[in-house]
């Protein structure tokens, strides 16, 4: 009957330290979460840096690609360099990132090696597994292509 009385006690205690738990990520616009709530979709990483002209060339496309499937996949952009959180602002704005920017890089905690070419998106499928890391500049077709999407036909997109 104690061990009852008990667990009854902790019990409060246990439910509000789970609900602190810290988040996986923060974003630059104030936003936070756990990779693992995304499970079921495919996540896109991209990392880019400022210097390099390959990453500001595809980020048109990547805008494109999160404004039209953010539905379906989660797409983040992490800046290479590491930059402090006023300087990565002021570049996210220049180069007009509008998809979440990571505060930090998740490789580590998701399991993969932190690219050593820029630009490179990689590729986590549904079930929280890298699928592959595309290194240099991507287009809306190939960033669909890696997650199993078909674009319809130039002719069949509408005006």
């Amino acid at each position: 009957m104690k061990r009852f009385f008990l667990a009854l006690l902790t019990l409060p205690l246990t439910l509000l330290l789970m609900a602190c738990s810290e988040p996986d990520y923060h974003t630059l616009d104030g936003n936070h979460g756990d990779f693992a709530d995304l499970r079921g979709r495919h996540i896109l990483i991209n990392y880019w840096a400022a210097w390099c002209k390959p990453c500001i060339s595809e980020l048109p496309e990547l805008n494109r690609f999160a404004a039209a499937h953010g539905d379906r996949v989660a797409v983040f952009a992490i800046n290479y360099d590491g930059i402090d959180e006023t300087l990565l602002r002021q570049q996210v704005s220049e180069l007009n990132i509008a998809f979440p920017v990571l505060l930090a890089d998740p490789a580590e905690q998701l399991g993969y090696q932190r690219p050593q070419v820029l630009p490179t998106t990689v590729v986590i499928g549904p079930d929280g597994a890298v699928l592959e890391l595309l290194q240099g500049p991507q287009t809306e077709a190939s960033l669909a292509a890696a997650v199993g999407f078909e674009l319809p036909a130039d002719d069949e997109v509408l005006p």
